[in-house]
Order: structure tokens, then sequence, then C-alpha cells
């Protein structure tokens, strides 16, 4: 652990760089033949209900273990090394996470996004003071006109969920106004995700109902205590 850490400062812009997606990568060209074909009905097979059980895998895990690519593998390591180097991995990744989103290729802000939902558990404790500002980066990303940024980033957000409605009903307000801001930052989320449910491209349908769902379930949890 040591020994790897002063790697870091290597590691991570490599990281990142490598979870863009390339123009030859199967979920790119998945993406742009859903949005070819949003008009065609669903089938049967893609709206019929079904019982979860265990935890909502993000759209890099979901695909069959031999679809794992550069993107994924990266995007994984980087989770890894959050649960190990915890908050002392931040000042590696923010600044390599703002440089990316501010960047006028959407891939590039895409990528920055999966950071943000990759560090999410690891990192938790330091990025809760940020989570009003990491909000407000998330949400304009809900309504991007790219089918890909919009299912990231409602992945993002059901990564953060849990301190979104801790923030914004189950932790000590500081004063009546913060705590009201806050709640009106869960009720945004929720109306950007409920919007993003209403998309016409069935993967980011898929994304937002998962995100909502987590929301819900973080609401349970938070009551059972």
């Amino acid at each position: 652990r040591d020994c790897l850490a002063h790697f870091l400062p290597i590691i991570i812009p490599t990281l990142l760089q490598n979870m863009a997606y390339a123009d030859d990568d199967d979920d790119l060209i998945a993406a742009e033949s859903d949005n070819a074909n949003e008009n065609v009905p669903d089938k049967d097979s893609d709206i019929k209900p079904f019982t979860f059980e265990g935890k909502r895998e993000s759209p890099e895990e979901s695909a069959e273990v031999n679809a794992w690519n550069l993107r994924r593998c990266s995007a994984r390591l980087l989770d890894n090394l959050s649960l190990v180097y915890r908050d002392n991995l931040l000042p590696h990744v923010i600044p390599c996470v703002e440089q990316r989103l501010s960047n006028p290729d959407w891939k590039v802000r895409e990528s920055a996004v999966l950071a943000l939902g990759a560090i999410a558990t690891g990192c938790v404790d330091g990025l809760l003071p940020k989570l009003g500002a990491l909000v407000q980066i998330l949400l304009p990303m809900l309504n991007d006109d790219r089918p890909l940024v919009k299912s990231i980033s409602c992945w993002s957000v059901m990564r953060f969920s849990k301190l979104i409605v801790q923030s914004a009903y189950y932790q000590a307000p500081h004063g009546i106004e913060a705590h009201e801001q806050r709640q009106q930052q869960l009720d945004n989320v929720l109306q950007s995700l409920l919007n993003c449910m209403l998309d016409s491209n069935k993967r980011v349908q898929q994304a937002a109902v998962s995100a909502v769902c987590t929301i819900q379930e973080a609401f349970g949890e938070a009551n059972l205590r």
C-alpha cells in the first residue's frame, strides 16, 4: 500500500484517461443503436416485472465477464483504490475530475462523472462536505443531450443516494435555511431522475429507475435506525 501510494499521481490520471469511451467501444455503438430504435415498441421481455435481490450493479458491472474492457477495468480499479486509500485519494482524483468536466468532448466529461461514482463509497467521509457541489455537477448531466452521459449520471447519483437522503432528512440541520436547501436538493434530484425515466432511450430509463429505487431504499433504511 505505502509503495503504491507514491505512484498515485501517475496512476489516477491514467485511469481516468482510460475510462473515457473509445470510438469503437461496444457500449458506445449500442447506445447509438438505441437512439436509432427509440420509436420501436418495447418487447414483453423489456417491460415484464421482476424481483430484485442483492446489490445493484453499475453499467460497468452489469456486462458479462467476457465483455470487460480497459474502461471497465479502470473504473473498477479506481473503486478498489478508493476503498484502500479512502479520503487520501481525493487530492489525486478531484483535480483530474474538475479538469475533465470542463472538456468540450462529451466522452471526457462522461468519464469524470463515472469517476465520481466510482469513489463515492470509499471516499464518503471526504466527499460529504462537498455533497452540495457534487449534486450541482450531476444535475445538469442528467439533462445532457447524450444518453450515455445521462445514464452514467443516474448511476453516480445512485451511488450518492444515501448521503443525499441522510443530508436532507436525517442529519442534524445547520439552521433551518440550510436544512430546506438540502431538502430542495433532494427534490431536484428526484425530479431530474423522473424526467430521465421518460427518456426515449431505454438505457437511460433503466438507469433512472435503478437510481429512484435506491433512493427509496435509502429512506427505508434510515427509518429503521
